[in-house]
């Protein structure tokens, strides 16, 4: 399974895990419902306490709609598009359409489902 849905209270959006052994562990685990944490006003992050396989990589940008494991298992949920301060990740996919995702997640800790 390539294809996902998250889900933030009334609002969907499409997206596609990566092809690797890290986007199959994701999918793996879906249905998935977590509180995400807010953090540097472009990112939610939740630490699943499981890890996700791969090799970490450091993206020179991250994207609004990315999704990336950081330090093993805390799945990040990036919203807002800047500049990586060198830390690594590992790729597990992204949103199609990230239009409207920073006010799905508005501005504190929030309940989302991956489907």
């Amino acid at each position: 399974m390539d294809k996902f849905e998250l889900q933030i209270g009334g609002k969907s959006f499409l997206g596609r895990l990566a092809l690797t052994d890290a986007g199959a562990e994701f999918a793996s685990r879906m249905p998935l419902k977590l509180t995400m944490k807010e953090h540097n006003g472009n990112e939610k992050y939740c630490y699943t306490g499981r890890e996700f396989p791969g090799a970490p990589q450091k993206p020179n940008r991250l994207s609004a709609g990315e999704l990336w494991a950081f330090s093993g298992d805390c799945l990040v949920l990036f919203y807002e598009d800047h500049a990586n301060d060198g830390y690594e990740y590992v790729y597990l996919g992204r949103l199609d359409d990230a239009t409207g995702l920073a006010d799905a997640l508005g501005t504190g800790d929030v309940e989302v489902s991956f489907v």
